[in-house]
């Protein structure tokens, strides 16, 4: 999917709001400046991690719509040369229905993921800059997105198994 894990950097009290007691050797400005860099380098790592998590989301997205096509594919050309009595063929119409679902699925959470992004920067800003427009603690699309990737991933490898198993016995040996 085209977004599946929403930016999210704690709430943090900014660096200039800290308040730091000026020492006896005037050292406030050296730590200040030594937190400041130390919540930078903790920043940069976490966008890092993030932009890594959201590649790897992204990977799965594809592989998922284009495995669920391809398989859907396949199995109907499979389907053609077999004899014309099938055994549990119920299973072929599941793998089918779990195919066209999990491929509903995920393009359905490319619709809710900005959506997703754009609950949590509201939320983000409220965090940072309260006193502003106060949305829900809770970002209702993010949770469909996730739910929605667990299902497109669980509806292929049910598919997957159904078709296993109706190919092992329909398939001349």
């Amino acid at each position: 999917m085209a977004t599946r894990r929403k930016p999210v950097t704690p709430p943090v009290v900014p660096a200039e709001q800290v308040a730091i007691a000026p020492s006896a050797n005037g050292t406030a400005e050296v730590e200040r400046a030594a937190q400041q860099a130390v919540r930078q380098e903790y920043l940069d790592l976490r966008k890092h991690f993030m932009e890594h998590e959201q590649a790897g989301y992204d990977s799965l997205d594809k592989a998922i719509l284009a495995l669920s096509t391809s398989a859907f594919t396949v199995s109907l050309a499979l389907v053609q040369f077999m004899s014309s009595t099938r055994e549990h063929s119920w299973l072929i119409g599941g793998a089918w229905l779990c195919w066209i679902l999990a491929m509903l699925a995920t393009l359905i959470s490319f619709l809710f993921s900005p959506l997703a992004f754009r609950r949590q920067i509201e939320m983000l800003d409220e965090a940072y800059y309260p006193g502003q427009a106060s949305p829900p603690k809770e970002n209702l699309h993010d949770r469909i997105t996730n739910f929605l990737n667990w299902a497109s991933a669980a509806l292929f490898i049910v598919g997957a198994a159904c078709m296993a198993i109706f190919g092992y016995f329909n398939l001349p040996a």
